[in-house]
């Protein structure tokens, strides 16, 4: 793909549905349809993004709260991908 490719920030990664969606962007990322592939995280658990970083996306901590942490986590990215109030219960996980 060109250098048209997006940046794309992903809250929620980590999350029960998070974890559905990420191979298929690792794989967008992976085939160059995607130039980076940031995790957003509130806490920084290294052994939580490790299997993450190990793909290739970079992380960034964040305080969703926080305007000014929120402006600086997402310098250059060109889209947000947010999975972060996906509450539902489902088969007994929330």
């Amino acid at each position: 793909m060109t250098s048209s490719a997006p940046a794309v920030a992903v809250i929620g990664a980590n999350g029960f549905i998070g974890k559905m969606v990420m191979p298929c962007l690792f794989e967008a990322l992976h085939q160059k349809r995607i130039k980076e592939l940031r995790i957003l995280s509130r806490k920084f658990d290294e052994n939580a993004l490790k299997g993450l970083i190990a793909k290739g996306a970079t992380t960034q901590n964040a305080s969703y709260h926080n305007i000014p942490s929120l402006t600086q986590a997402l310098a250059g990215i060109d889209v947000v991908i947010s999975i972060l109030l996906c509450r539902r219960e489902i088969n007994g996980q929330t």
